[in-house]
């Protein structure tokens, strides 16, 4: 908990500059000490779950994202762990009072550390993990798993079209759009949402859905972020399917080859097949496939063929799973996914991982030979991952339901890569940066929001495409003086920027 005593509250500006606290320093310096450690002390007091600030152990843990590198390595002034609704609420409050940007946290995933902020304070929703299962329906918190409520759903025997990725946050995941193993029979996460519980930036409690703050509603299914703090998302699920589904690995070797079969396999493949592609750095590199089918039993076979044939594979782990434990590998497939080992001896250990992503139009040659060249100049510990096609269900959804744009054939593609040493990180970075800035030519004309590398307004514009002017719209409404502003910004009051 919040100790009694906070060396950033003692008027230090030394302590303060330490942690380049932006806004924060002016907010503390202007204020005599015990004024300012009396404002935090009450704060906490009134929170149900936990505030940490940078003199507690937990500090470091608290600020850190799930991609923690040098580049986006952000220091907090408070981290809040937010045990209740009522805690997202004090905590936009003791923002404004105190002028301190706000930043909220789902699972942390995103590229940019959208879920943190420099002197400012992170809404932490992890702890907002409640599942109510309720017939065709699923209530469930922000902080929710995706690999947790795909577990749950399947032991009821319902199910929702969430990531391939289980450790990302269901808030974030929602109102970016949400892309995963049923993007063909069922769309993106956000379009199954039926409502949403909002804290408003003025701290009101509201029901957005089609029967209430109906604009608000369009806004939140793939809009992001921008229009409020979401504390509560109904789904409407659909029936546990039989899946077969797993890995076929290949020799790394193969990664020109295969993507170009890859991309003629999957342009006639029936919607019920998702196959998303990683290359990895393992002990010894490899390409896999990870599909997804969730068809007619009787089709499988004949559908997976051309997959299972490729290569041939040094692995094949398809096989019938039950839904909401398809994330565990087969036996002969496991140790493909082994660790490199990237230590250097005589160096303190500092783990940091980078990934960028990017959305593109199709996998044409020059793309493909982009791919390999990057993975040919690649240091140990490289990731490539691509999937997430537009197809079938997914873009059948008109733009008066969702502002998610869906360009047909449209998919993504990241790099990522991770380190063991400080000294190691230039390197790696740069090498994701030179990746990515090499598939710019074949860039899709609208980015894929939850894996959108930049911030850019006019790359933010250009990602919502005709929806933007709406989305502007509907911001100025709930957020005129743009507070929730740490994510891929839609401004309010375009005039004045």
């Amino acid at each position: 908990m919040f100790s009694q005593r906070r060396k950033f509250l003692v008027g230090s500006t030394c302590g303060l500059g330490l942690m380049g606290l932006g806004k924060a320093i002016s907010l503390f310096a202007a204020n005599n000490s015990s004024l300012a450690e009396q404002r935090v002390l009450e704060f906490s007091r009134l929170v149900e779950g936990t505030v940490i600030g940078p003199d507690d152990s937990g500090y470091e843990g608290a600020r850190r994202t799930f991609s923690f590198n040098p580049r986006f390595s952000k220091f907090p002034a408070l981290v809040v762990r937010c045990a209740a609704e009522s805690d997202v609420i004090r905590t936009i409050a003791f923002a404004r009072e105190n002028e301190l940007p706000i930043a909220v946290r789902s699972g942390g995933h995103d590229v940019m550390a959208a879920s943190s902020s420099d002197g400012g304070i992170i809404i932490d929703l992890q702890q907002l993990a409640k599942i109510d299962i309720n017939g065709q329906r699923v209530n469930v918190g922000p902080g929710v798993r995706a690999g947790q409520l795909d577990f749950q759903l399947g032991n009821a025997g319902r199910a929702l079209p969430l990531v391939c990725n289980p450790s990302v946050g269901t808030g974030g995941l929602t109102l970016g759009g949400g892309l995963g193993w049923f993007v063909g029979t069922q769309g993106a996460a956000c379009d199954k949402l039926t409502s949403a519980r909002v804290i408003t930036v003025d701290g009101r409690a509201i029901i957005a859905s089609n029967e209430q703050n109906q604009d608000l509603f369009w806004a939140l299914r793939g809009g992001g972020g921008n229009f409020g703090i979401v504390t509560e998302m109904e789904f409407e699920t659909f029936s546990k399917p039989e899946v077969i589904a797993g890995v076929v690995v290949y020799d790394a070797r193969l990664l020109k080859e295969f993507l170009a079969f890859y991309q003629d396999f999957m342009s006639t493949a029936p919607d019920e097949l998702t196959v998303e592609v990683v290359a990895y750095d393992g002990e010894v590199p490899m390409v896999a496939a990870m599909a997804y089918y969730s068809g007619d039993d009787r089709r499988a076979e004949a559908v997976l063929e051309p997959l299972r044939s490729f290569g041939p594979p040094l692995a094949d782990g398809i096989r019938k799973q039950e839904y909401g434990r398809t994330g565990v590998l087969a036996p002969d497939v496991a140790p493909h996914f082994t660790t490199p080992n990237v230590e250097l001896t005589n160096e303190p250990r500092e783990n940091g991982l980078y990934w960028q992503g990017i959305s593109i139009s199709s996998l044409n040659e020059q793309t493909i030979n982009s791919i390999d060249d990057a993975m040919n100049s690649a240091p140990r510990g490289w990731t490539f991952g691509l999937g997430h096609i537009m197809r079938g269900a997914v873009t059948q959804v008109e733009s008066e339901t969702s502002p998610l744009n869906r360009p047909f054939g449209s998919m993504t593609v990241h790099f990522d890569i991770g380190w063991a040493h400080n000294s190691q990180a230039a390197e790696c970075m740069n090498w994701v940066d030179s990746s990515i800035d090499s598939l710019k030519v074949s860039a899709s004309q609208h980015d894929y929001i939850n894996y959108m590398s930049t911030d850019n307004h006019d790359a933010v514009m250009a990602a919502y495409g005709e929806n933007y002017s709406r989305l502007a719209q509907i911001k100025q409404v709930y957020d005129v003086d743009n507070v929730l502003n740490g994510n891929r910004n839609i401004r309010p009051n375009e005039s004045n920027y």
